[in-house]
């Protein structure tokens, strides 16, 4: 059962049969895993929400405490198939471009989270990346826009990416959507991803799964991995 069934109608249903969404795609063989965005901004305390988020105002506590097992098994298969495992983490867009971005309206970020040195910053302890493996900082939600990742991704002859973290109608969707964009067969872990609103989380895998990605458990896609020659 996917997170968005529950929501669905006897009519979306219909549609969804009728037009044909949500085949499953080819998988390549050449995967890359992309960690987005688990530091304590987003990922916070392992606490209800509404706790989380007075210390840090973007996170997203407990349900992302949830996927955290998930990701750090998807973590761990890569790792002993030695497969690339990538990191993104959310740095100030001042500290990035080159040019004036005042003006934007955002939820209350609390600047001081996103500076260095701050604990927000950090990739949260159980997922703390190993020597060797890359994070790549970034300043917008897609995990490709401004940064190197697409020509790491060439340079390590991937075809798939395997996307988790958060958050989901954020940062994974932005980063799964342009992925697709540029020909890679993507995976969404569904299990491995979490959002603030789950009604937000459970659309946007819907939206995934209908038009750009396969929507897999965290455990099939384990169990891929570590099949591949």
């Amino acid at each position: 059962m996917h997170p968005w069934d529950a929501t669905l109608g006897e009519l979306d249903r219909q549609v969804i049969g009728a037009a044909g969404y949500g085949k499953e795609r080819p998988l390549g063989k050449s995967p890359v895993l992309l960690v987005i965005d688990a530091q304590y901004n987003y990922v916070g305390e392992d606490l209800p929400i509404l706790e989380s988020i007075q210390k840090f105002p973007t996170s997203v506590g407990r349900s992302a405490y949830e996927a955290l097992p998930q990701v750090l098994a998807l973590v761990r298969a890569f790792r002993e198939t030695k497969r690339p495992v990538l990191f993104t983490t959310v740095a100030p867009k001042e500290a990035l471009l080159p040019f004036s971005i005042s003006g934007r309206v955002h939820a209350d970020r609390r600047s001081e989270t996103l500076v260095a040195g701050h604990k927000g910053t950090e990739i949260v302890e159980a997922l703390r990346p190993e020597p060797g493996e890359l994070v790549i900082d970034k300043a917008f939600a897609s995990a490709f826009l401004g940064t190197p990742l697409a020509t790491i991704l060439t340079l390590q002859h991937a075809d798939t990416v395997v996307v988790c973290g958060g958050t989901t109608s954020g940062c994974v969707r932005g980063t799964a959507v342009d992925a697709a964009g540029l020909g890679y067969h993507v995976v969404v872990a569904e299990d491995a991803v979490f959002d603030r609103i789950q009604l937000s989380h459970a659309a946007n895998l819907l939206d995934l799964w209908m038009k750009y990605a396969n929507v897999f458990p965290a455990q099939r896609v384990v169990d891929w991995v570590r099949a591949l020659p």
